[in-house]
């Protein structure tokens, strides 16, 4: 962490499972993550059903 610090660079946390999985990223000073505490994995078609509600216009 503390190069990323001095560097500039945020540094993302993978694969937190649990809450002290996420106690001891927060601990060394990481305040981003992923993982399945963060975001359980989705059915493919709950994904394909979201990315159509927000579909952007094409011009």
């Amino acid at each position: 962490m503390g190069l990323a610090r001095r560097l500039g660079i945020d540094v993302i946390a993978c694969g937190l499972e649990s809450e002290p999985h996420a106690d001891v990223v927060r601990a060394a000073g990481c305040r981003l993550g992923q993982g399945h505490l963060i975001c359980p994995p989705e059915h493919a078609e709950h994904v394909e059903a979201y990315l159509e509600r927000h579909r952007q216009p094409t011009l």
